[in-house]
């Protein structure tokens, strides 16, 4: 008999490293979940990145943003069953020529 999947879905490790045009956002979850980053130049957000594999260690990229800026990003990522996102946290991208390090 197959077990239930677990519904327990929990985040944590989220960070964001912003370079100049692109930055990348990573977390971890307690349990296999799909990927998405709600990010914008407002708490608003309007933009999105999404992946739906199904896995613990998340990693997406944010490309083509403006370099030496403030951005606003969510994590949120979804089982079938569950659904969990992040308070609204920030990053700022690098200045051109900056060193990242």
């Amino acid at each position: 008999m197959l077990k239930p999947e677990p519904t327990v879905l929990e985040l944590s490790e989220i960070r964001a490293y912003g370079y100049s045009t692109y930055a990348i956002v990573s977390w971890q979850t307690s349990i296999d979940a799909g990927s998405r980053v709600e990010f914008g130049e407002s708490k608003e957000l309007g933009s999105v990145k999404a992946k739906s594999e199904s896995v613990k260690n998340h990693s997406i990229v944010l490309d083509g943003l403006k370099p030496d800026t403030l951005y606003y990003y969510r994590v949120v990522s979804s089982t079938r069953s569950a659904r969990k996102e992040s308070s609204i946290l920030s990053f700022k991208t690098k200045r051109v020529g900056e060193v990242v390090e």
